[in-house]
Order: C-alpha cells, then sequence, then structure tokens
C-alpha cells in the first residue's frame, strides 16, 4: 500500500524542500522532500572507504521524496435493498486537502573531521513507481540530483563523495547511471567522486 500523511507532519523531519516535477500515475506533479539531519557518534565502522578518523561525529541525512495527492472522502447513502446488483448512491464526494504520498528513500552521512567525506547511501524510489533501467528513470533522476545537492549544501568542506552498488538494479545499469552523475567505479561495490566533478 502507498505511505501516506494525512495529519500534522512528522516532527522527525526537520526541513521540507522542493525537489522539481515528477511523472506519476500518468500525471505531473511536483516532487518535494521531507529531510531530517542529526549528529552521530560513530565507533571504529568498515566505511565504503578507509577512515582517518575511527572515531568521531558524522552528519546523518535521511529524506523520503513525495507527492501532494488530493484527499477525497465519498460519502454513500445504503439503499435498504440492492437495486440491480448496486448498494446505493453517491451522496458527496469531500475535497478534504492534499495528503502525502512517500515515493522513495535516500540516506546518507558525511564525515566531518579529516575525511571531509560524504557516503550517499541510498536513493531510490520505491517499487511500485520504480523504472527497471535507471538510466531511462526520470524521477530517480530528479531525485538522486535534488538530494545530492542538498546534502551537499549542508556538508561543509566536503572534498569527496562516494556511493555503492544497487542491488535492485542489473549493475551494468546502475553503473551507467552513477557515470552519468559524475562517479568512477574504484572497488567492485564502490563509486567515487571529487567536489570538482559536482559542479562542472
Amino acid at each position: 500500500m502507498p505511505e501516506h500523511e494525512r495529519h500534522e507532519p512528522d516532527p522527525y523531519w526537520t526541513e521540507d524542500l522542493p525537489l522539481g516535477e515528477g511523472q506519476f500515475y500518468r500525471h505531473s506533479y511536483p516532487l518535494r522532500l521531507a529531510l531530517h539531519q542529526s549528529s552521530e557518534r560513530y565507533y571504529h565502522r568498515q566505511e565504503l572507504f578507509p577512515l582517518q578518523e575511527a572515531n568521531g561525529t558524522r552528519q546523518y541525512f535521511h529524506a523520503k521524496p513525495y507527492i501532494l495527492l488530493p484527499d477525497v472522502t465519498i460519502q454513500v447513502r445504503l439503499f435498504e435493498q440492492p437495486r440491480e446488483g448496486v448498494i446505493g448512491d453517491t451522496e458527496a464526494v469531500l475535497h478534504e486537502g492534499a495528503r502525502r504520498e512517500y515515493v522513495g528513500n535516500a540516506q546518507a552521512w558525511f564525515y566531518s573531521g579529516r575525511d571531509k567525506a560524504l557516503v550517499l547511501w541510498e536513493c531510490i524510489l520505491e517499487q511500485r513507481h520504480r523504472l527497471t533501467n535507471p538510466v531511462e528513470d526520470e524521477n530517480l533522476q530528479t531525485i538522486w540530483n535534488g538530494f545530492e545537492q542538498t546534502i551537499l549544501s549542508r556538508s561543509k568542506g566536503v572534498k569527496r563523495l562516494y556511493t555503492t552498488s544497487e542491488d535492485i538494479y542489473a549493475r551494468p545499469a546502475w553503473k551507467r547511471f552513477l557515470e552519468q552523475h559524475g562517479y568512477q567505479q574504484t572497488a567492485p561495490s564502490v563509486f567515487e567522486k571529487g567536489i570538482a566533478a559536482v559542479y562542472r
């Protein structure tokens, strides 16, 4: 089932940002990003790259791209006896604002000590919205670019970006997708780019 939010936004999300336009359910919708940012300690972790500091503080980013859908309630008056298979009449269709539908998930870490490294760990669409080939998926392109720029702008002094393989896609297709975004493969599951490639 689609993940919806009908009421007040969850305070877990510290920012709400525009991403661009996306195509969902055969319609164009504004894409937005619910973003959480917090500091956390890490201890002797094995990362995608060798850490200069085995212990320290990193910034954790968690984001969910979403679209707003009309929140519609249909009121039905039931017949005392069904009529030719019909159980009632529609009395009213109420439009009660909009509700969020989360369409993907993204996570990243920024190591702000000597490493100054940003790790984009995950950025994917929900299965129901995902194309088989990420290179052809314009929604994924929009979300990836938006999330990457969002976390870069909040990661002071970042020198290098890292990301990893994504097993929901065929590896050659995912490699092509990352190369389109300036990453080069440096190990079997590791892709890297320098900060100069971000702004080229």
